[in-house]
């Protein structure tokens, strides 16, 4: 047997959060999400809770959030294609060790197995907390 609830909100009766499983659903949703082009002008192409990217120089990036996060105590997953011809081609992509780490915003390094540091045609970033 199947079942269906359709809601305009999820709360409690007392209008909290609900758990599941004794976790807030909250803290099992992604906060910001992004896919953007790394390449020559820094573009978009879909987001959640993404308010811009800034380029930062190669393989640099900084995903500006719309709304903060509560604290720094967040998740990021990341990956990145390094050849717009090969958008299975992995590269690798995730938190910098320089620059912004903050509830506004986080940056991010994209680069080759080799450690260089590249402009990618293809970055996609979760972030959960």
């Amino acid at each position: 047997m199947t079942s269906s609830v359709i809601s305009d909100n999820f709360e409690t009766s007392t209008g909290a959060i609900p758990t599941l499983g004794g976790d807030s659903v909250e803290t099992r949703l992604c906060r910001a999400w992004v896919n953007f082009n790394g390449t020559g002008t820094v573009a978009i192409r879909a987001s959640y809770n993404v308010s811009s990217i800034t380029d930062n120089g190669t393989g640099l990036y900084t995903i500006n959030f719309t709304t903060a996060m509560s604290d720094v105590n967040y998740s990021v997953c990341a990956t990145s294609s390094w050849e717009s011809t090969l958008p299975n081609a992995p590269g690798t992509v995730g938190p910098s060790t320089s620059g912004t780490y903050s509830t506004s915003a986080i940056r991010l390094s994209s680069g080759q197995g080799t450690g260089t540091l590249f402009d990618s045609p293809l970055i996609m970033a979760q972030i959960f907390r």
